[in-house]
């Protein structure tokens, strides 16, 4: 390949790349919109009730659970599960603390990585059982 036919088609490599970034973006508008909506149905579908912490000053909304259990308690205080969302980065990060760790647990969703099912089965499970 001579160094003109290489420079077209990186070149055209180039174009197809900018073509796909402006579709991904169009697309990514669209799943926006609901977003949120749909990750805390998914939560509502199995069984778990989050309800929106109001926070007027913070574009990033909370979710918790209106729920006890001995085994998210630190002295007076419950931390049970509860979640932040970042939807113009499609990003949800969960966050507990148990009984007995030093530390609160947190792990992060995105759903490039996995499907919200999936990063449920793996990482929140078992976890929202001890609720």
């Amino acid at each position: 390949m001579t160094e003109k036919l290489a420079i077209e088609f990186m070149d055209d490599m180039f174009s197809i790349i900018k073509a796909k970034r402006r579709d991904i973006s169009e697309i990514e508008k669209i799943i926006k919109i609901d977003f949120e909506k749909n990750v805390v149905f998914f939560f509502k579908d199995k069984g778990y009730e989050f309800q929106l912490v109001d926070n007027v000053y913070d574009p990033i909304n909370r979710y918790r659970l209106d729920k006890q259990s001995d085994n998210f308690k630190r002295g007076n205080d419950y931390y049970l599960p509860k979640f932040k969302i970042v939807p113009w980065e499609f990003v949800v990060k969960f966050e507990w603390w148990k009984t007995g760790n030093q530390n609160p647990t947190k792990v992060y969703w995105h759903p490039e990585e996995m499907t919200l099912e999936t990063f449920y089965n793996k990482n929140l499970k078992r976890a929202f059982k001890l609720i």
